[in-house]
């Protein structure tokens, strides 16, 4: 992408362009560049110090700049994504719930599978609820980042929510706090013992030995959730195969019930992947600016002289 500064002959053909800096900027004086890829891929990046505005045929963006030209702060259409070096974004919406996303390797495959885990975290910090909802995904880095895939974060797979945030986590042994509620999910096929101990808990004993698994369930792949009732060395654990199973129907209604989102949104994906077009032209550009003060900064420099080549 060309990259050029834009002079007020430019702007003037372009009243649209010319309203929206002053809607964002008002009277204030800002530098504009002309970006341009194709006669079909343009756009104007306005700068006000720090502070831009991003823009072309499909819409606009502001974003907030270092002074490195890092991106870091990024508005989208829903949240406000925000980027520290070493971590992952950070996002907010207009009612200011909290969000982040990561994905992590598993020490081995599930039974599935799947090598890695997708956790999508989010809080509402009206009601102090924390909610972190995990997906199975395989792990698989190129350059040291790992993708993430929006179809495998429909459905999750682990779902644990708190309430009054702040409680200490301190307890390791004895019953889940009641500020906690703690969720699993498991897969048996058909033809597997678990696969049969979750008809016999959901059909009966008895049930189950008379009418056989055939009869009684249709899916050759059962998925079902517990519910952590005690901690043992830390970690949650339950009373399968004798405690209630939850289905991923009920697991999801859960989740939208405590008024938290089941999947992640596309639009949180594209920016953690870094394929949200605007973003990405953004970065192009500011990378290039970078590099134009550079080369300035380099061609100001004075090279001193020592005495005795005076």
């Amino acid at each position: 992408m060309q990259v050029v500064k834009a002079n007020m002959e430019i702007l003037k053909k372009m009243p649209n362009l010319y309203d929206l800096i002053y809607k964002f900027f008002k009277t204030k004086e800002v530098e504009v560049y002309a970006c341009v890829e194709s006669s079909e891929n343009f756009g104007f990046l306005i700068l006000d110090g720090v502070n831009g505005i991003y823009a072309n045929n499909r819409g606009y963006r502001p974003f907030v700049r270092d002074l490195d030209y890092n991106v870091i702060k990024y508005v989208s259409d829903n949240y406000d994504a925000f980027f520290k070096e070493g971590i992952n974004p950070n996002y907010v919406d207009a009612k200011k719930n909290e969000y982040s996303l990561g994905i992590t390797p598993l020490d081995e495959p599930d039974d599935e599978g799947y090598t890695g885990e997708v956790l999508f975290n989010q809080y509402n910090p009206h009601t102090d609820t924390f909610v972190q909802i995990g997906y199975p995904h395989m792990f698989h880095e190129v350059d040291g980042f790992a993708k993430i895939y929006s179809y495998h974060t429909y459905e999750p797979r682990r779902f644990y929510m708190e309430t009054e945030n702040k409680y200490e986590h301190e307890r390791r042994f004895g019953p889940v706090s009641r500020h906690i509620s703690s969720f699993n999910g498991f897969v048996y096929e058909r033809g597997m013992i678990g696969y049969t101990m979750m008809v016999m808990n959901e059909h009966g004993i008895l049930n189950t030995l008379l009418n056989g698994t055939y009869a009684l369930e249709a899916e050759d792949k059962l998925k079902r959730f517990t519910k952590a009732t005690y901690m043992l060395n830390g970690e949650y654990k339950d009373f399968w195969p004798i405690c209630r199973l939850y289905t991923q129907k009920e697991i999801n209604q859960m989740i939208r019930d405590a008024g938290f989102l089941v999947s992640v949104p596309e639009e949180i994906i594209d920016i953690y992947d870094n394929t949200d077009g605007y973003l990405v032209d953004i970065k192009n550009i500011l990378k290039q600016l970078k590099e134009k003060e550079l080369r300035d900064a380099c061609g100001m420099k004075l090279t001193l002289v020592p005495d005795e080549q005076k």
